[in-house]
């Protein structure tokens, strides 16, 4: 033991001198005064340490759960609070940072819990909401339905982590991330029909980020909102304005006209000229004729105020296309003519058959067939004052056109964009098909 603290020895015995017990004794007992300053050995003082009392006097037995010195990490009753104070980082040693919980993520060098980047990808059926967690990332996530996709905060996903999600039926996905936070800047957009997206945790740990995999291709029966997603530069497809319906006249004797079909226009347009919503209004058909009187003209078709598709001044001719407002690629035009529609006239010609425009009705000038088109709708058949019937148009890929009838009901055109059949002494003539836009895009 070092000398003076515990035990200092005397000059006792001296040397080739003679002994006294009473020297001795009290020799032993300064041994003894040493050896009392440590703890007992006891079942009471099991596992503890030793540490100098606060008084600098003596050696005590020590159980410490809090802070300090002498902290015995194995003590059942060992407790932290959850602070980082004393984290270790990329510049100095410290304390395990605390799990984050899940599965599958894990610690990197700079300190920071992650997603693996090499963790199986493995395909999931999904028809309704569950919010995506930590457990999710690498997943391959198939959607069918219509609802709202939502996902943990990003903090709890960390950067690392990624799903791939796919839409693989007709619905619309909601995509809407956690609170007030972002993905792709915006607070939720739709993931329409088709469209694939991988969707991951940006650098910053902040936000989510996407790349679209796959382009979507929504078909539009029905007025209603596009909501422009990120990550395209176009926006392409096929429009087509409403058809129109056959004439009714009441008199076996005279011609009824069926009506023309819809125009149709390919576009290819800068998603920069779409606002955050742009309306997609559907052109309706021409209504059917109970009474007498010409057919009903089909109606626009619109993509906002960019693009629209025009139906024909007159029942009987094939609807022209048109840009309004704005050109395909963002020069400021108003009217501009694109495909124009088959036309005929009651008076000597007859060209009926279009590409794109809609076809026009046979009136029985040089044809006896009503017109055709490639693109756009097939014009409505027509009866003359003989009782022939003139056949209905037929389109490639827009809809085809309504058979006429001399006493019975003309036919509707199919969709989109047929024309609708003539009677003459029918309740009714066809109605026009309605318009229909297919939109997908072009990143």
């Amino acid at each position: 033991m070092a000398g003076g603290t515990y035990y200092s020895h005397t000059v006792y015995p001296v040397f080739k001198s003679s002994g006294s017990s009473a020297t001795a004794r009290a020799e032993f007992e300064a041994i003894q005064t040493g050896f009392d300053k440590f703890p007992d050995l006891s079942v009471s003082n099991a596992m503890k340490i030793l540490g100098i009392n606060s008084g600098g006097t003596a050696v005590e037995a020590i159980t410490s759960t809090g802070t300090g010195n002498a902290v015995r990490a194995t003590d059942p009753t060992f407790t932290l609070t959850d602070t980082t104070t004393n984290d270790a980082s990329t510049s100095q040693h410290g304390w395990m940072k605390k799990y984050p919980g899940g599965t599958s993520t894990f610690l990197r060098g700079d300190g920071s819990f992650a997603g693996t980047g090499n963790a199986s990808m493995i395909a999931v059926q999904r028809s309704s909401n569950t919010v995506l967690a930590v457990a999710d990332t690498s997943k391959i996530f198939e959607l069918t339905g219509t609802f709202t996709q939502t996902f943990s905060a990003v903090a709890s996903l960390a950067v690392g982590w990624y799903v791939v999600l796919i839409n693989v039926s007709t619905g619309d996905i909601t995509l809407d991330p956690n609170g007030a936070e972002t993905i792709d800047g915006v607070a939720s957009y739709i993931m329409y029909p088709g469209e694939a997206r991988l969707i991951y945790v940006n650098e910053a740990g902040t936000a989510l980020k996407s790349i679209v995999l796959k382009s979507f291709n929504r078909t539009f029966t029905a007025t209603e909102n596009f909501t422009k997603p990120p990550g395209y530069t176009y926006f392409s497809g096929l429009a087509w304005s409403g058809g129109s319906s056959g004439q009714r006249n009441n008199n076996a004797a005279a011609v009824s006209v069926g009506g023309g079909g819809g125009g149709c226009s390919d576009f290819m347009l800068l998603s920069s000229l779409f606002g955050a919503t742009e309306a997609i209004t559907i052109g309706a058909g021409g209504a059917a004729v109970i009474g007498v009187a010409n057919g009903n003209i089909g109606g626009v078709t619109s993509i906002g105020s960019i693009f629209n598709i025009q139906p024909s001044n007159v029942w009987y001719n094939g609807g022209s296309v048109y840009t309004a407002l704005v050109a395909l690629q963002g020069s400021s035009v108003t009217g501009a003519s694109g495909y124009d529609g088959g036309s005929s006239n009651p008076t000597g010609y007859d060209n009926s058959n279009s590409i794109f425009g809609g076809a026009a009705s046979c009136q029985f000038q040089t044809k006896v067939i009503s017109g055709s088109s490639i693109w756009g709708g097939g014009a409505g058949g027509s009866v003359d004052g003989s009782g022939n019937l003139a056949a209905r148009g037929t389109s490639v890929i827009g809809g085809s056109g309504g058979a006429a009838s001399i006493a019975g009901n003309g036919t509707a055109g199919t969709a989109p964009s047929g024309g609708g059949g003539a009677t003459q002494t029918g309740t009714s003539s066809g109605a026009g098909a309605r318009g229909e836009v297919r939109m997908y895009g072009v990143v």
